[in-house]
């Protein structure tokens, strides 16, 4: 009876697991709110063998489903979606102990809280497409207001299959830029 008894739980807790592993999983990423900020949404790019991007078609939008592009083979792999969950932890660890000023420049109302994760694959790239550089910066559409639109949380897969997710350092270099241009207006 007690062997009956550790088999059911040890299966209990193993299935606990796994249902976690799931909810945290790139394909699984929703957006949600935590400590004052957003995230908005997901989006997957990837290069293939000198093929001209197509915006939007080509961009796998929360890592879900096919691309709507034919010519671009299915869903995203796994390195990508392993790379997006590196990100999107690292993202989430910003929103849980954001760096100083970022914080003030929300709460301030000059800066969005709205973030876009994205990443960039290069593993099936021609070896003359030049990589975007892993980066944290910010998109809105008109004039540059801070306030509106969204801060791109933007990491690469590089065609060594590294994944570079934005740095501390482009973090706070980012946040001081942002927090100069608005103490002047």
């Amino acid at each position: 009876m007690k062997t009956i008894i550790f088999v059911m739980i040890s299966l209990f807790l193993n299935l606990g697991a796994h249902a976690q592993e799931e909810v945290n999983a790139p394909a699984d990423m929703k957006e949600y709110t935590l400590n004052g900020f957003e995230l908005s949404g997901a989006e997957y790019w990837v290069y293939v063998d000198g093929k001209e991007f197509n915006y939007p078609d080509d961009v796998l939008w929360g890592f879900q489903g096919e691309f709507k592009n034919d010519e671009t083979p299915g869903q995203a792999p796994e390195l990508a979606k392993e790379c997006a969950l590196i990100a999107y932890n690292k993202l989430n660890k910003f929103y849980k102990n954001p760096p100083a000023g970022m914080k003030d420049l929300i709460e301030k109302g000059g800066a969005t809280k709205r973030f876009f994760l994205w990443v960039n694959d290069y593993t099936k790239a021609a070896a003359s497409e030049e990589e975007r550089p892993n980066n944290f910066w910010h998109w809105n559409r008109g004039t540059k207001d801070y306030s509106k639109g969204y801060f791109k949380w933007e990491s690469s897969l590089n065609k060594k299959g590294e994944c570079l997710t934005p740095d501390d350092e482009q973090i706070k270099a980012r946040i001081e830029e942002i927090s100069k241009k608005i103490i002047k207006n």
